[in-house]
């Protein structure tokens, strides 16, 4: 009887050797003639923004005997920009979320094609307008671009939309996507927050500090998008309501009013200084007794001469207020 040789410690025998071969040749195999689905050979992001471009790499070092074609199904919100063996670069744009597919197609000489494929999710860019609830008069058509909308106007590129000094101003987010956050911005030295910086709406103190500066918002996407939008700001020099009454200037800013007697005639005139850099274009008086009257600043002061009557009897004292306010 042959005896049989035993191999020596840390080595194979001969048929353990051909079937440990034989299983990393089987592998190799199915590596190389195996359909994508079952590998994750694409590498890249999951989900992208509308209007970005993204990367995406083939894992490995790719054979320059094989051919590599990239695509991307169905192709109706994308575009390959650059491509190679080993990358491609892929532009996104949707108004809606979508779902593309990104693949590469592998020709090898006398063997089968292998497809390997990567899902993406695309979600809309987010795209925010902002819109204020104010319009000084003298805007002018410096903001001819602007759309008005329930909410407010809202402010196109290019406008610089003027505010008055130490005045309140409302501004909204519009068109904002459902599940974004906002923050706010805007030069501190200039105005304030009147509350929180984020949301859709946010209220802004202007200071005196005449001259230009901005409202900046960013918008988040709940996939992650950003965007942002800036509006230029003017702050203007606001008036100073002054005027007189039968001869005698009272300052109303200053808590100043007149004591007079009904049945009495009194005489008020526009005295109120034009502000440089923000001319009067319109003037409004409240009389006290339900009656007002607008009129155009002349080149000479403006008086009124007007009987007050039905806020007291006989010879009752009366407060009486003039207001002279820039209409919106």
């Amino acid at each position: 009887m042959k005896k049989e040789t035993q191999p020596k410690a840390g080595f194979l025998s001969i048929p353990a050797l051909k079937q440990t071969l034989l299983f990393y040749c089987c592998l190799l195999g199915l590596f190389l003639s195996g359909t994508s689905q079952g590998f994750a050979q694409i590498t890249g992001p999951a989900t992208v923004c509308s209007g970005t471009a993204s990367v995406f790499t083939l894992s490995g070092t790719p054979n320059p005997t094989y051919t590599y074609t990239w695509s991307v199904l169905p192709a109706t919100n994308s575009t390959i920009l650059t491509s190679s063996p080993s990358s491609a670069t892929i532009q996104w744009f949707n108004s809606t979320a979508a779902t593309e597919t990104v693949q590469v197609l592998i020709a090898r000489p006398g063997l089968s094609p292998i497809t390997w494929t990567k899902p993406v999710n695309i979600v809309p860019e987010p795209d925010p307008q902002i819109s204020t609830d104010s319009k000084v008069a003298c805007q002018g058509t410096e903001i001819g671009k602007e759309k008005r909308q329930e909410g407010g106007i809202i402010i196109d590129d290019g406008a610089c939309v003027k505010v008055c000094a130490n005045s309140t101003v409302q501004y909204t987010v519009m068109n904002g996507l459902p599940g974004s956050t906002f923050q706010w911005t805007t030069d501190l030295s200039k105005g304030s927050f009147s509350g929180p910086s984020t949301g859709t709406t946010v209220t802004i103190n202007w200071s005196d500090n005449l001259g230009f500066t901005f409202v900046k918002v960013k918008e988040t996407t709940d996939g992650g998008c950003v965007k942002e939008k800036t509006v230029c700001i003017n702050i203007i020099e606001s008036p100073k309501p002054l005027f007189s009454i039968n001869g005698d200037i009272y300052d109303i800013e200053a808590g100043e009013c007149f004591k007079g007697c009904t049945k009495a005639n009194i005489q008020f005139g526009d005295l109120t200084p034009d502000p440089t850099s923000s001319p009067i274009v319109s003037w409004q008086w409240d009389f006290g007794d339900g009656t007002f009257s607008s009129l155009q600043k002349a080149d000479a002061p403006i008086f009124i001469a007007r009987r007050l009557q039905g806020l007291a009897h006989g010879n009752q004292p009366m407060w009486v207020q003039g207001l002279l306010l820039r209409l919106p």
